[in-house]
């Protein structure tokens, strides 16, 4: 059974959550973040819709993919 890091699982979550403008989900998620050692500053960013720098290479990975996803695009080859 494949699995995703609980931080990269967060930040796919908050992709989607800051997209639709859910704020409950980005409330509550932001929290479950933070627990985990994301930063705050990582977490603000991508809840105003940006791509933070300074992302592990799997938290990038689960941006990007969240992100084209969200964005009703393919995935770009080097992403699949």
């Amino acid at each position: 059974m494949a699995t995703l890091p609980r931080a990269v699982r967060e930040i796919a979550i908050l992709v989607v959550g800051a997209r639709y403008k859910a704020p409950f989900a980005i409330y509550a998620h932001v929290a479950v973040g933070e627990s985990l050692g994301i930063s705050l500053e990582h977490l603000a960013t991508i809840s105003a819709t940006l791509k933070p720098t300074g992302l592990a290479n799997d938290e990038s990975v689960g941006y990007d993919i969240a992100h084209s996803l969200c964005a009703g695009s393919p995935l770009p080859e080097p992403l699949y």
